[in-house]
């Protein structure tokens, strides 16, 4: 099958320094795709630029042979939308809204009715270990508990990708392990690529593949 999502030759720069310097990637439909390098290698920056966050200065993004850099301000919402997931470090949860609620957003905002995204969002709340706790608020859950809502969340609208920027860096070691099987089980059973942005070599070693950045630069690729 022809990858999902690729960059060609993908340069941006911040001013005179490069933070993403002619990068070229594919991801496959649900592969599992590690990018690991130092604090400021441009993980997050080619992140960005492949989720259509961030237009590169040069080269390009296609998300099923579509360029992103060609689309309108609000096609690339609408790819967002439909057939992306994003998972940070923080979770990125609105703490005004319950776990529910909240998971529930990505498929409100496809058009489905109210009943039918609490459904779905109990479901995926359940599959990843925390149907009990839907009608809890962000600041009435632990840490790992709020990332696994962020995966439920991501997930919930069955994505074609999911982008995924350091997902366990404020876990403990043990919630870390935890989290990430449930983010490779969940998006392997959907057939969802991942893109996982990590600073812990550990993690991508569990990946299908392991991309090292430097300087903005691939310098290794296994």
């Amino acid at each position: 099958m022809p990858p999902v999502l690729q960059a060609r030759a993908l340069h941006l720069s911040y001013g005179p320094a490069a933070a993403v310097a002619g990068v070229d990637l594919s991801v496959d439909p649900g592969e599992v795709v590690g990018v690991v390098g130092a604090s400021g290698s441009g993980k997050t920056t080619l992140l960005h630029c492949l989720s259509g966050l961030l237009l590169a200065d040069s080269g390009s993004v296609l998300f099923r042979d579509r360029p992103l850099e060609s689309m309108t301000v609000r096609q690339r919402d609408e790819l967002r939308r439909s057939h992306f997931g994003f998972v940070f470090q923080f979770g990125d949860l609105v703490p005004e809204l319950t776990l529910l609620e909240n998971v529930s957003l990505p498929v409100r905002l496809q058009g489905a009715r109210a009943g039918e995204a609490r459904r779905r969002a109990a479901e995926q709340l359940e599959a990843l270990g925390i149907g009990q706790l839907g009608r809890r608020t962000v600041g009435e859950v632990s840490g790992g508990e709020l990332q696994r809502a962020a995966i439920a969340r991501a997930l919930v609208h069955r994505p074609d990708v999911v982008f995924a920027d350091e997902p366990t860096g404020a876990l403990d070691d043990h919630n870390s392990e935890v989290v990430f099987g449930l983010l490779l089980e969940q998006a392997r059973e959907h057939g969802t690529a991942v893109v996982l942005v990590t600073h812990d070599r550990h993690l991508a070693a569990r990946t299908d593949r392991t991309v090292v950045l430097a300087a903005g630069r691939v310098v290794e690729a296994a």
